[in-house]
């Protein structure tokens, strides 16, 4: 795994998934294209919970994604024994990174629709095999709102709380 970092998101990205190091551009067009495709049915709300709870920062997690005994993982989709990209729980590492970015965007399949939490940061994640096609074509991405749980971008609570991040 890689750790990218630009000025307001960083980029956790699996070796195998993207096996280039970036130039500052091209990863600044790439983050820029992860985010519109996930952010792309929820207008401003990821800016303006940012400003309410005052987390500046985002992280994209990007890797290959399986259930194991009905627990969501991420890492290499094939690894050798040893290799340090070996699945981890994304719940583990939501746990890691929770409340020091205000939205975490992973790009993850995940074929058993697992749900996960966080106390702080808002996330957002495919409830499926991912890929671009897919998300263009508005399959279903769900988004974990801390206090509130899984919440519909069309939903009166959505809209309800999107107006109060506007106070």
């Amino acid at each position: 795994m890689k750790l990218y970092k630009t000025d307001s998101v960083d980029y956790y990205v699996s070796d195998d998934v993207v096996s280039t190091s970036f130039e500052k551009q091209d990863l600044e067009e790439e983050i820029a294209r992860i985010i519109r495709l996930y952010s792309g049915r929820v207008g401003d709300f990821f800016e303006l919970y940012s400003k309410k709870f005052e987390l500046p920062r985002s992280i994209i997690l990007h890797a290959h994604g399986k259930a194991i005994n009905n627990e969501w993982y991420f890492g290499n989709e094939e690894y050798p024994v040893g290799d340090t990209d070996k699945p981890r729980p994304v719940q583990d590492w939501i746990n890691e990174n929770d409340g020091l970015y205000a939205v975490m965007f992973i790009l993850c399949c995940n074929p058993e629709n697992l749900e996960i939490y966080s106390e702080k940061s808002v996330i957002i994640h495919p409830n499926r095999i991912v890929n671009e096609k897919n998300i263009i074509q508005k399959y279903p991405l769900k988004i974990f709102v801390p206090s509130h749980g899984y919440i519909g971008p069309r939903s009166n609570a959505f809209k309800e709380l999107h107006e109060f991040l506007k106070d």
